[in-house]
This record gives C-alpha cells, sequence and structure tokens, in this order.
C-alpha cells in the first residue's frame, strides 16, 4: 500500500509537471501554493477513505480553499514555536518540534471531517497519536532532512542558474509533502 502511495506522482506524471509548474512559476506560486497543499490533502482523503489515486484539481475553488484553510493551521501550529524562538532559542525549539509533530495529525482530522475547527480540538487529534504514528513521523523527519539536504547540494552545485535549484526544491517540496500526508493517512486510517 505504502508503494502505491509512492508511486502517485509518477503514475499521474501530467498532474505532478502541473503541481510543480504552479509552484515554480512566479506570481502564479501564490496561489499554486494552496492548490498544491489542497491537492496533497484531497490524496490524504481518499488513503483515509482507502482509495489510493489521484483526482487532480476536479474542482479548483474548492481545492483552493483546502488549501487555504489548511495553510491557516499551518501558521496556528508553527507560529508559537518561531515566536518563542525569538524570546527563548530552546524554548521554541521545543514549541517547534511540539507544534510540527502535531500538525500532520490536525491537517489529517481536517482532511477527515472537512472542518476547520476540528483541527484545533485535543481529543480529534490525539485519538491519531499512537505508536505508529510517532514511528511513522520519525522515519518522515529523517526523510524530510535527507532530502532537503540533497536540495541544498543541488542549489550549490547549480547556483550558476535561476531555474534548477527553484524547481529542485519545488519538486522536493511537493513529492514530500504528498508522500509524508499520504503515508501518515495510511498509518492512522486503522485506527
Amino acid at each position: 500500500m505504502i508503494f502505491k502511495i509512492l508511486a502517485l506522482p509518477f503514475k499521474h506524471l501530467g498532474l505532478s509537471l502541473i503541481a510543480l509548474g504552479l509552484l515554480v512559476v512566479p506570481f502564479v506560486n501564490v496561489v499554486g501554493v494552496f492548490l498544491v497543499l489542497g491537492l496533497c490533502l484531497t490524496v490524504a482523503r481518499d488513503v483515509l477513505r482507502k482509495d489510493i489515486r489521484m483526482h487532480g484539481f476536479e474542482n479548483w475553488g474548492i481545492t483552493l480553499l483546502k488549501g487555504i484553510f489548511a495553510g491557516a493551521i499551518i501558521l496556528f501550529y508553527i507560529l508559537p514555536g518561531l515566536l518563542a524562538w525569538m524570546v527563548w532559542t530552546w524554548l521554541g525549539v521545543v514549541f517547534l518540534i511540539f507544534g510540527i509533530f502535531l500538525l500532520p495529525a490536525a491537517l489529517l482530522v481536517f482532511t477527515r471531517t472537512g472542518g476547520v475547527v476540528d483541527a484545533f480540538s485535543p481529543a480529534k487529534i490525539f485519538f491519531y497519536i499512537s505508536g505508529r504514528y510517532l514511528l511513522a513521523w520519525l522515519i518522515l523527519l529523517v526523510v524530510a532532512c535527507l532530502l532537503l539536504g540533497l536540495a541544498t547540494l543541488f542549489v550549490l552545485y547549480t547556483a550558476a542558474t535561476i531555474v534548477l535549484p527553484v524547481l529542485g526544491l519545488a519538486v522536493v517540496i511537493y513529492l514530500f509533502a504528498l508522500w509524508s500526508l499520504g503515508i501518515l493517512a495510511f498509518v492512522v486510517r486503522k485506527r
């Protein structure tokens, strides 16, 4: 099942190229990031429903709205850690790690229920958190560090052009968002 999730962006290459274009093209990427985030949430919703596929941007308005709401949820979980970091670094790191740990569960709650308010409900969020969630989250954290490391090397070695580093980072962001939400949805759907 996890291999099906990993194969999704390559199986639907046309859709993946559109998503990357939305992330890379200047001015379009302001809206594109929310569309791609909405697409990733749609994939996670389908995985929660035991239906692994990519629908594409069937309804651009709803996909964009999901992405905007998800952006607000992300900001809510990340901002306290960033603000605390300005006051006291270690406290900020603790808040940031805690926020990053809860964030995927909050996004999955939002994906399943469709209610933004539900993403802030501790009872609904902690329903998803288990040993399997923690293990998958830690593995994805290591994968994220490795992908960012590779993207950084790619940027350093291709710094002579502007297009390749931007495209490399867009690929990493798109693949990691899609895979991490899909895999975590697969892990928690047993609950």
